[in-house]
């Protein structure tokens, strides 16, 4: 019995390992395409341009330089065909 107990265990491991991997790549995961996207543009105190952040309807995320509490957003829905383009301004 305590053979078949110990197959037993390895197999509910085993189906709980499955489990998770599934429910990681399941839609509606962290893997999901974000609402909206959003592009934020931070400033110095003297009013220039020292950095930004991206989200992208296709999940594609970056940043680059200072944040600062000195900010701008700019948000478009994801739920709009063709995705928003966003340009100078």
């Amino acid at each position: 019995m305590g053979v078949s107990m110990s197959i037993l265990k390895r197999a509910v491991k085993a189906m709980a390992v499955v489990g998770v991997m599934a429910a990681a790549l399941a839609p509606g995961s962290s893997s999901a395409l974000p609402p909206d996207a959003v592009i934020v543009t931070y400033y110095s105190e003297t009013g220039e341009e020292v950095g930004g952040s991206f989200t992208l309807c296709n999940g594609e995320r970056g940043t680059w330089g200072e944040q600062t509490p000195y900010f701008t957003t700019d948000t478009r829905s994801c739920n709009i065909r063709p995705w928003p383009v966003f340009s100078g301004s």
